[in-house]
């Protein structure tokens, strides 16, 4: 997920990813918790900064709202 194609999303879009993310990455961490390991370890890592960006966009965008 690029940070370009973050930045052209909505609103509701974004909280609509973070919440997909948050699901996803939560369901990885339950089956490694359950079975001891997973099919694609690098998930965790690619699931936690994908949700660290969209965070980050919706804060920029809160701020620049605020200063407008």
């Amino acid at each position: 997920m690029k940070v370009s194609d973050l930045k052209s999303l909505t609103q509701n879009e974004l909280n609509e990813r973070l919440s997909e993310e948050k699901k996803s990455l939560s369901e990885l961490v339950f089956k490694k918790a359950v079975t001891g390991q997973i099919e694609k370890p690098h998930m965790l890592k690619t699931h936690r900064r994908n949700i660290a960006r969209i965070n980050t966009i919706l804060r920029e965008t809160q701020m620049a709202d605020k200063n407008a």
